[in-house]
């Protein structure tokens, strides 16, 4: 019996669509947990704001059930966002390594800050200062 690797593992789920779902499902819940950490949303606000049940809000985070895209819509709104479905090109996921290059440090002024090209304002609203974004 031969071992495989996690990247061949992987290379062979994401020849089916169960890989795909669930990609997109943790993205989406991703992002709505990160909103509603944002906003100090429990649970239970975000229930009420769209009308169902604290367990179903429960049930749609954990990625369990096929939430419609009305449903994904109204949570997206409920969390001060819009839901974005869009059909791309796929991404050869070796490209991003196959030569990394290594970051440059910025470069350190005084005070701390980095130079970035953006600028702190001076006394008479001239712009000397590179400050950090």
């Amino acid at each position: 019996m031969s071992k495989r690797s996690f990247t061949d593992l992987l290379e062979e789920a994401k020849t089916g669509d169960a890989y795909w779902v669930e990609k997109v499902s943790l993205e989406f819940t991703e992002d709505l947990c990160e909103r509603m950490d944002r906003q100090g949303m429990s649970r239970a606000d975000l229930a009420r704001q769209i009308g169902v049940s604290r367990g179903y809000i429960t049930k749609v985070l954990r990625g369990s059930g096929n939430v419609t895209l009305e449903t994904m819509v109204k949570l997206a709104r409920a969390v001060g966002g819009e839901l974005e479905v869009r059909l791309n090109e796929p991404v050869d996921n070796r490209q991003w390594s196959a030569d990394p290059k290594p970051a440059k440090e910025p470069k350190r002024l005084l005070g701390g800050f980095t130079k970035t090209g953006l600028q702190k304002p001076m006394a008479g609203g001239r712009r000397d200062t590179p400050i950090a974004a």
